[in-house]
C-alpha cells in the first residue's frame, strides 16, 4: 500500500497543477465540484488557493488535501476511485509489466557444466542476479546459491567443480546437446557468457560470480538490480519471483509474501575428510539451517538463486527453496537480502571467502510481540536477550546472561537497533579485522554499554570451509 499512496499522490498533484481536465468523472471536474461547495473564483485562483500562487511558496500536496479542498462528499477512497477511473494515464499496481522489464534484464540463468550430472546433457541449472554491473567493460558480478555451482561429488574427486559456468540473459540463446552412446554432450554454449567463481559460503547459501569483458553483455539491455531491504518487507506485500523455473528460460511469478522470517533446513551433499591417507576424502551429507522468507508465489527447480522483488522493483531476497508434498502447496523460501548483502560484502571483502566475528554469544527472544507499524502494517518486535556466554571467549566477563541488547555499533558504520534475534547476528558479518563492536545492553533497569576491539585473526571464524570433519 505505500507504493500505491505515494503514486496517487503525486498522479492527482500533477494532474490538477497541470489542469488536466480529463481526471474527472461523467464530466465534473475537480474544480466544478469546489464551486458547486461554495468556493468562488476561478479555476486558476482554486488551483492557486492549493498550492500557492502569486508568487507564493506552497506547502506539498497529498492526496488529503485534494480531497478536502475539492468540497467532495463522498469519502476519500471514493474521491480516488472516481477521479482516477476515467484519467488519461494509468496506476495500476497489478500491471506493473514496465518495472518488471527492468526487473527481469537484471536476472539470468546460471549454468555450471562441469558436473557429473546427466540431466539436461550435464548440467546444474539454476538462477542469478546481477547486483554490479560495468556495461562499459562488459564486466559484472552476479549472486547465486552456493548450491547452483558447488559439485561436491567432483569436489571429493579432485575435480575443479568452479570451472566452466556460464549465465544467460534474458532473451539469449540457450546451450544444444547432442546424444552420444546412452548420454549427452554439449555440443554448443549458446549465448552463454563465461563466469569465474569469486566465493562464497555454503552456510548461507551464496556464491558470487564474476563476468570479464563481455561484447555480449556490453551490447545487451542488462541492468543491475536495486536492493531493497528486506528487515522492512512487510507481510502480504505483494511480490515478484524472477528466475529460471525447470531450466526452460528466465520466467515470472507474482505472489504474496507469506511470512517476513522463520527458518528452514536443507540437505547438503559436501566434502568430509577421512582419516586415510590413500582416500582422505568422501562424498558426506550435511544438514544447514537458513533463515528465510516466505512467499506464495510459484518457486520450482532452477528459481534457485533467482530474485524475489517487492512492488516497487527492489531486491528483497534471493530464491533458494521450495516445500515439496502432497500435503502443501505454495510455500516458497528466499534467503533475506539485507543478510545476503552483507554475506557478499564480507565474502568481497575477505578475497571470497566468509569470515565471521565470534563473541561467544547465544541470544534469544525474551518477549515477542504484534504491533502495527506507522503505516499500519503488521510488524513482529521482540526482546533480544543474552541466553548463553561461552567461557573464555570475548563475551565471557562482560556480558550477563539476561542482558537484553538494544543496539549494536560496529566501527563507523551506523548504529543498528535490535529488535529481532536475527538482526544482531547478521549485523556482525560487517565487523573486519581492528573494528570496535559496541553494544548497548539492558542490565537490571539500566543501560550500560560494553565495547570490543577485533585486533586478533583468532576472533573470526571461517565459514567457507574446503571440507568438513567426518
Amino acid at each position: 500500500m505505500k507504493l500505491i499512496k505515494k503514486i496517487l499522490t503525486s498522479v492527482i498533484a500533477v494532474a490538477m497543477l497541470l489542469g488536466v481536465s480529463a481526471c474527472s468523472l461523467q464530466g465534473k471536474s475537480a474544480y466544478e465540484i469546489a464551486v458547486e461547495n461554495g468556493f468562488v473564483g476561478t479555476e486558476q485562483e482554486w488551483l492557486n488557493s492549493l498550492h500557492g500562487g502569486n508568487g507564493q511558496d506552497g506547502e506539498d500536496l497529498d492526496i488529503q488535501d485534494i480531497y478536502e479542498a475539492s468540497g467532495y462528499e463522498g469519502s476519500l477512497e471514493d474521491f480516488i476511485r472516481e477521479y482516477l477511473s476515467n484519467a488519461d494515464f494509468s496506476v495500476n499496481e497489478n500491471n506493473n509489466v514496465k518495472q518488471i522489464a527492468k526487473n527481469i534484464t537484471s536476472v539470468v540463468k546460471v549454468n555450471a557444466f562441469n558436473t557429473t550430472k546427466t540431466a539436461n546433457g550435464g548440467v546444474s541449472t539454476g538462477s542469478g542476479v546481477i547486483f554490479d554491473l560495468d556495461k562499459e567493460n562488459g564486466s559484472a558480478y552476479v549472486l547465486t546459491n552456493y548450491h547452483v555451482v558447488y559439485n561436491a561429488e567432483l569436489d571429493v574427486n579432485g575435480v575443479n567443480w568452479k570451472e566452466n559456468i556460464r549465465v544467460y540473459l534474458y532473451g539469449a540463446m540457450d546451450y544444444a546437446t547432442e546424444k552420444v552412446d546412452n548420454g549427452y554432450r554439449i555440443k554448443n554454449y549458446g549465448d552463454g557468457i563465461e563466469a569465474t567463481y569469486v566465493g562464497g559460503s555454503i552456510y548461507y547459501d551464496v556464491a558470487i560470480l564474476r563476468i570479464t569483458g563481455s561484447d555480449y553483455l556490453r551490447n545487451s539491455v542488462a541492468t543491475e538490480v536495486k536492493f531493497g531491504s528486506s528487515d522492512d518487507a512487510v507481510v502480504g506485500e505483494k511480490v515478484y519471483a524472477i528466475g529460471n523455473p525447470a531450466g526452460a528460460g528466465i520466467a515470472v511469478t507474482v505472489g504474496a509474501l507469506s511470512v517476513d522470517s522463520e527458518y528452514i533446513t536443507l540437505a547438503m551433499d559436501v566434502k568430509v575428510k577421512k582419516q586415510s591417507f590413500f582416500s582422505p576424502y568422501e562424498l558426506g551429507e550435511k544438514v544447514f539451517e537458513y533463515r528465510v522468507l516466505r512467499t506464495d508465489a510459484a518457486i520450482n527447480g532452477g528459481n534457485s538463486g533467482g530474485a524475489l522483488f517487492n512492488a516497487e522493483g527492489e531486491l528483497i531476497g534471493i530464491v533458494n527453496a521450495k516445500s515439496a508434498s502432497e500435503v502443501i502447496d505454495n510455500m516458497g523460501y528466499a534467503l533475506p537480502i539485507t543478510q545476503v548483502k552483507y554475506a557478499i560484502e564480507n565474502i568481497l571483502a575477505n578475497n571470497g571467502v566468509m569470515k565471521r566475528a565470534m563473541f561467544g554469544i547465544s541470544v534469544s527472544a525474551h518477549s515477542s510481540k504484534a504491533e502495527f507499524n506507522e503505516f499500519y502494517e503488521i510488524v513482529v518486535k521482540e526482546a533480544v536477550q543474552i541466553s548463553s556466554i561461552e567461557t573464555g571467549s570475548l563475551a565471557d566477563g562482560k556480558f550477563q546472561v539476561g542482558d537484553i541488547v538494544r543496539t549494536v555499533k560496529i566501527g563507523d558504520l551506523p548504529e543498528k537497533t535490535v529488535d529481532r534475534t536475527y538482526k544482531i547476528i547478521e549485523y556482525i558479518f560487517n565487523a573486519r579485522l581492528n573494528d570496535t563492536v559496541t553494544f548497548k545492553v539492558l542490565r537490571d533497569g539500566e543501560e550500560i554499554t560494553l565495547s570490543y576491539t577485533l585486533d586478533k585473526a583468532g576472533y573470526f571464524k571461517d565459514y567457507s570451509p574446503e571440507y568438513f570433519s567426518a
